[in-house]
Order: C-alpha cells, then structure tokens, then sequence
C-alpha cells in the first residue's frame, strides 16, 4: 500500500517498499506475509503475491560505490 512501507532519501525511493513483522523465533524461517497498510493495522498480503520490482538506485548511494566497482 504506497507510502506505508519502506523508502530511501537518499536514492529516493518513496515509502512503498514491502515489511515483514516477525518474531525473534521466526527470524531464521523465509517470511510468508508481507504488511498490507501500516502494521498496527492488521492487514497481510502473501509474500508470493507481491509483483512490484523495488530497490535502491545504487548509483545515488556513494558509501556503496566500492561495491559497486
């Protein structure tokens, strides 16, 4: 849901980006639902139902640039 996840200021990716809310027991386990709204609201959606490519411009973040060479 646009403007209630993840973003970037400095590539300027807007706050679309999908979260997982998960408890300390299932770190180690591939989450199966991603936050669907804001996560004190309840909503979920499937992991597997998310299409969207999302991710940092990384030639606007200059701490990765050894990285990227």
């Amino acid at each position: 849901m646009p403007g209630s996840g993840w973003g970037c200021v400095v590539c300027g990716l807007p706050a679309d980006g999908a979260i997982a809310v998960l408890c300390d027991g299932c770190l180690d386990h591939t989450p199966r639902f991603a936050v669907h709204g804001y996560a004190d609201g309840g909503g979920r959606i499937l992991i597997d139902e998310l299409r969207e490519a999302f991710d940092h411009d990384l030639s606007r973040h200059a701490e990765l640039e050894e990285l990227l060479v």
